[in-house]
């Protein structure tokens, strides 16, 4: 992992560094206070990793935090000393961290159920105590939400979909995903649209789609084909103009001998 940090008194600093460690997922951070970090990652074992900045030096390892993801994670900070961490895990179910300043690391990840879910979890906190998490359910492609009141979790309710989402059943996109790591990328067919166009006249043309539209890669061929009736036109211009050739050879003779008897 690397990172560059940006001060309006100095600007940018004058090149990256590096955190070290290997990862499988993008990285999260939250800062519980003035010159504070605290970065998120899983590792190739797919565990959770931590590293933080205390204000004048980051922690000399990446501290091993456990459990298994499918998804990066998700962190957020409601106080001083105070982070919350989420993630997917192999159940594609949300589970939870927390630290304290005050007693450190919870006893082990906790597991917030709900799911399966398709999206890495997403958490915003709107006050001290207070988190609000979401997630994308594989199901019914719905938003999905939990929410910490300070003493409790709710239990998970959906807030539906966008107007216009397409469902998974009449989609003919195809997605999988691993039991370990990260989701695979989603998968399209191809289309190929193939337009007919006559030569010489580029407003004469038919489409035909050749496969069915997935919204994967569009793939547009041309093929021109003779146009008889433009080649007969054709044909009889040039005809026309001979004979009128013919008819000038002949009657300029003539008439440059009537004109030169009068």
């Amino acid at each position: 992992m690397y990172h560059l940090s940006y001060d309006t008194s100095y600007g940018w600093q004058s090149q990256w560094d590096s955190l070290g460690g290997v990862f499988t997922s993008e990285p999260a951070v939250a800062s519980w206070s003035s010159d504070r970090l605290d970065v998120f990652g899983t590792g190739t074992d797919y565990a959770m990793y931590h590293k933080a900045w205390d204000g004048s030096s980051w922690s000399s390892d990446w501290e091993v935090l456990g459990g298994t993801f499918t998804s990066p994670p998700a962190v957020v900070s409601w106080g001083v000393g105070r982070l919350d961490i989420f993630g997917l895990g192999t159940d594609f179910a949300v589970w939870h961290l927390s630290y304290d300043s005050s007693t450190g690391w919870q006893q082990g990840w906790d597991s917030l159920g709900g799911g399966p879910f398709k999206t890495p979890p997403v958490v915003v906190s709107r006050a001290s105590d207070r988190l609000d998490v979401f997630a994308v359910a594989s199901g019914d492609n719905a938003i999905w939400h939990k929410s910490w009141s300070g003493s409790s979790w709710s239990d998970w309710a959906s807030i539906g979909k966008p107007v216009g989402e397409v469902s998974s059943s009449s989609s003919s996109r195809t997605s999988s995903t691993r039991t370990t790591g990260l989701p695979r990328p989603t998968t399209v067919a191809p289309t190929t649209v193939t337009i007919v166009q006559s030569q010489g006249d580029p407003t004469s043309s038919a489409a035909s789609v050749t496969s069915d539209t997935t919204g994967g890669p569009v793939t547009v061929t041309v093929q021109q084909t003779p146009a008889a009736t433009s080649n007969a036109a054709s044909q009889k211009t040039y005809q026309d103009m001979v004979f009128l050739m013919a008819v000038l050879h002949i009657a300029m003779p003539l008439l440059w001998g009537c004109l030169g008897t009068t």
